[in-house]
Parts: C-alpha cells; sequence; structure tokens
C-alpha cells in the first residue's frame, strides 16, 4: 500500500491549515526520556504528521513500567527504551526520521542538532542533567516544555528562552556541584495540598527509598497537554503560552481544577 503524507494527516485540517501542516512535517523535536510521559508525548506528536524526531534514554522498559509508559509491553521488556520507541515511531508515522540516542554517554548537542522544540520528560531524580538540558535548550534560543504526572494530575511547564529559567523556578543551589545531590521541591510539581498518607510517600521519594505513584490516565492527559501547545510554538502561536513561573495543571480528584459545564436540560 502507498501512502501519502496529504491522505495521512488529511484529518488535521483546518485544525491544523495546510501551511502549518507544512511547518510541523519539517519541524525537529528533541525529548530527552521516554518513560511515563515522553513514549506518549512522542506519540502524540508523530500522529500529527512531525516527521523528524531525536529522543534519548538509556534505559531498558521494565515490569513497572507497565501500568502508564507506551512503549512497555510484555514483548518489550529489558529492551531500550529509546530503541523501542524508535520503531514505534516510524510504524506510526511512516514518514518519520527517527534519530535515537540509547547510550548514557549521548552529547547534549548532538540530540538538540536542528531541534526547533526540547520536551524534558526526565524522571524526578536526575536533576543535573535536567538542568543541562534546559541551560542547552536555552543557550539555542529554544523552548522546553516539561509534563510531569503527579499523583492524579497532569501538569505543563514551559521554559521560554527569554522567560524565568528552570534554575531559578526549581529553586536549585547557585554552586552547580550541588545539582547532583538535589531534590525539587515536590511543591513545584504539585502545589496542592495533598493527604498525611501521600505526604509521607512524597518523603519517601525524596529520600530515594519509593517512587512518584502515577497512573496511565494521568500520562494520557499530559501527551495532549503538551503535544498541543508544542504544536502552538512550532507553528509561531505563542502569544497565549502559559509559560513559567505559570502552570497548567488539571487534577481528576480535584474539582477545583476542573472546568464542569452545565447544560440546559
Amino acid at each position: 500500500m502507498i501512502l501519502s503524507y496529504e491522505e495521512a494527516y488529511s484529518r488535521n485540517y483546518p485544525l491544523i491549515n495546510l501551511e502549518e501542516q507544512e511547518i510541523l512535517k519539517e519541524s525537529t523535536v528533541a525529548i530527552m526520556g521516554l518513560g511515563g510521559v515522553g513514549g506518549i508525548q512522542a506519540v502524540s506528536l508523530a500522529r500529527t504528521g512531525i516527521e523528524n524526531f531525536r529522543i534519548a534514554d538509556p534505559q531498558s522498559f521494565q515490569a513497572s513500567d507497565l501500568n502508564r509508559q507506551y512503549g512497555a509491553k510484555k514483548s518489550t521488556l529489558e529492551k531500550n527504551k529509546a530503541l523501542v520507541m524508535k520503531k514505534l515511531l516510524e510504524d506510526i508515522n511512516p514518514f518519520a526520521n527517527v534519530i535515537a540516542f540509547c547510550e548514557s554517554d549521548y552529547s547534549l548537542d548532538d540530540l538538540l542538532e536542528e531541534a526547533d522544540v526540547v520536551i524534558d520528560a526526565m524522571e524526578y531524580f536526575g536533576f543535573d542533567k535536567k538542568m543541562e538540558l534546559f541551560r542547552k535548550a536555552r543557550e539555542k534560543n529554544l523552548y522546553t516544555l516539561s509534563g510531569p504526572i503527579p499523583l492524579t494530575s497532569a501538569a505543563l511547564f514551559i521554559f521560554s528562552p527569554n522567560g524565568m529559567t528552570a534554575q531559578d523556578y526549581f529553586r536549585a543551589p547557585k554552586d552547580l556541584s550541588g545539582w547532583p545531590d538535589y531534590k525539587i521541591p515536590i511543591e513545584r510539581f504539585y502545589p496542592q495540598k495533598m493527604s498525611p498518607a501521600l505526604e509521607k510517600r512524597f518523603e519517601q521519594v525524596v529520600q530515594g527509598k519509593a517512587s512518584i505513584p502515577t497512573l496511565s490516565t494521568t500520562a494520557t492527559i499530559s501527551s495532549g497537554l503538551l503535544a498541543y501547545n508544542t504544536i502552538k510554538i512550532l507553528i509561531g502561536k505563542t502569544d497565549d503560552l502559559i509559560v513559567v513561573p505559570d502552570m497548567t495543571l488539571i487534577d481528576l480528584e480535584n474539582p477545583n481544577l476542573k472546568s464542569v459545564v452545565h447544560n440546559p436540560p
């Protein structure tokens, strides 16, 4: 079967016009981390017709990833995440050009080469690597988006190359030697009151004794939220972006963070 790009993404129109679709086709997205949010975010972007991806993750899929990570399946356990997602993206978007970095010693300059936008999908830990990515993206005058999924929520942080730095937002030490051991205050991710049980769990997370509880439902929300704003950045609709220090938060358990429309009977 011979596929055409125009037919494959014809349902995007007129939500995305033909000129904007051509921009997306030629755009390059760099993604660091392909686990709980990075994988499904990459898939959402591939389905919009973006062809060029540079993706990085040295880890392999484990059984504990099955509850939320897009590439995690019985057949992919113990396989490198970047290589698995490269194959998936090229299957979803037959026009995709995906360069995968699966070793831990890859260069950020290589990852961000020709990138038009950057997605941080790294885990809560590894702050020094996260900050290096933010700094490098800012040097290259690129927007960086991060969409963590704490508890029952999906958050979105958009760091403008001309706005507040990630170092300032996350209240990171001024001395770079303190970055490797720095733990981001949870209120910078989830500024809502938690139950005593969850507060205790997060204390264990900060101490490295537990993982952050997350659900596949919030990963799905995160992918749509982040992908939509990534598209807006790529096609130049940045005037109404919600950028750091502000954030977008959708919490499925908090009625104050959801919009409910009451229709007439």
